[in-house]
């Protein structure tokens, strides 16, 4: 499509493991299955191209050369949408999902982000979805809704996925107008415990009081109490200014694992010499990598929920990893992962418990010619929702 300057855009599906394709410095998104590029009006620059969580199906230049871009996501990928805590549906679960991104005019940052459902099409200010009205065809949103103040959903602030929750976990609770107008960050109380009220914002879960990393106007990360894993099902309830709001019920796992990410998607992995693993700064093969998560459940020596972690309490539940595609022994290429050790997995030492490190040996591994590499992770069975590559010399 073209803008009113003439200028070229272009948006639709791209290779997830394609290293090549072109992108812009600064770029919204390093990562993902769909794209989308800006072209100077006689196609002699490339003025912008960044990746998207999913294949674009519609485009529209909006206001201030914003670009709102409406699209489905990739279940064999897990493509996960930045969206905005003040969006009606923040959060998501495993799957193919719609989703709609307004990006800024560079392409750098994105102002709203949003999944939707059953989505037809967008005119730039409005949605129109299939309507559950047995009289009606179409149903007509507004882009950027006006909502009450309500928990619009519960998810793992690694992942943002909702689903179950598990003892210890930090979870993101979503709303619009839920917590203070000015954001607050976590507070040691005088155990040295991480405080239960923040900001004038308290969250009970099951009625257990729970530790609160962050708060803000539409977003309050807490920690699941680890006293919930005796229940089969819990409700969080959000107290603002001593005002309840409406609570909701979550069901209780023993894990719910996932990875924490970098903003343009990829998760975050460190190298032994201290880098970041990234294309341009590859783990060498027996060297070990750090990626930190949460979800793992309980620990094996109890702990004090809201307690900070010293490097020297492990998961209940052991971890393994293995790394792929590689030679598994299988007799050709390309078919197998092959395992690699587990140095350690345990508290984050200086983070509050919930959180876990995993530090992983890059060993015994035989990796398939011109192929991105992939750690494949499990906690007693439970695998995170995601996708987690990493970059191997």
């Amino acid at each position: 499509m073209l803008d009113e300057s003439g200028s070229v855009y272009i948006a639709g599906r791209a290779l997830p493991a394609n290293n090549f394709f072109p992108l812009t410095p600064g770029a919204f998104m390093g990562v993902g299955t769909g794209f989308a590029s800006k072209l100077s009006a006689d196609g002699s620059r490339l003025l912008y191209s960044t990746r998207l969580p999913g294949a674009a199906t519609q485009i529209t230049v909006i206001a201030e050369d914003h670009l709102l871009v409406s699209g489905a996501t990739s279940t064999d990928f897990y493509d996960q949408v930045p969206t905005t805590p003040d969006s009606p549906s923040p959060c998501s679960d495993v799957g193919v999902h719609q989703y709609l991104l307004e990006l800024n005019s560079a392409a750098t940052g994105r102002i709203y982000g949003t999944y939707l459902n059953s989505a037809v099409t967008t005119d730039g200010i409005h949605v129109w979805s299939v309507s559950q009205d047995p009289n009606k065809i179409l149903d007509r949103t507004l882009v950027h809704p006006s909502l009450e103040p309500s928990i619009t959903c519960v998810a793992n602030s690694a992942t943002f996925y909702s689903g179950a929750v598990a003892p210890g976990e930090l979870i993101s609770i979503f709303g619009p107008g839920i917590g203070p107008d000015q954001p607050a960050s976590l507070q040691l109380d005088a155990s040295g415990k991480v405080g239960t009220e923040l900001g004038g914002m308290k969250v009970y879960i099951n009625g257990v009081a729970a530790p609160l990393t962050y708060v803000s106007i539409n977003q309050i990360n807490a920690v699941v109490p680890f006293e919930v894993a005796v229940w089969a099902d819990t409700y969080v309830t959000v107290l603002k200014n001593g005002a309840v709001l409406p609570e909701i019920k979550i069901p209780v796992a023993s894990a719910s694992p996932g990875f924490f990410k970098w903003p343009w998607g990829a998760t975050v992995i460190v190298n032994q010499s201290g880098t970041v693993n990234s294309p341009s700064s590859p783990a060498p093969v027996g060297s070990i990598v750090t990626l930190y998560g949460t979800g793992a459940g309980l620990m094996r020596t109890p702990i004090a929920t809201g307690s900070v972690g010293d490097g020297t309490t492990l998961p209940v539940l052991a971890a393994s990893a293995a790394l792929g595609p590689c030679d598994s022994g299988q007799g050709f290429f390309g078919m197998g992962s092959c395992p690699i050790a587990v140095n350690y997995f345990g508290d984050a030492p200086t983070l509050v418990q919930g959180v876990v490190a995993l530090n992983l040996q890059i060993s015994n591994f035989s990796s398939v010619p011109n192929q991105d590499t992939f750690l494949t992770i499990s906690f007693g069975g439970y695998r995170p929702n995601q996708v987690i590559q990493v970059w191997v010399k």
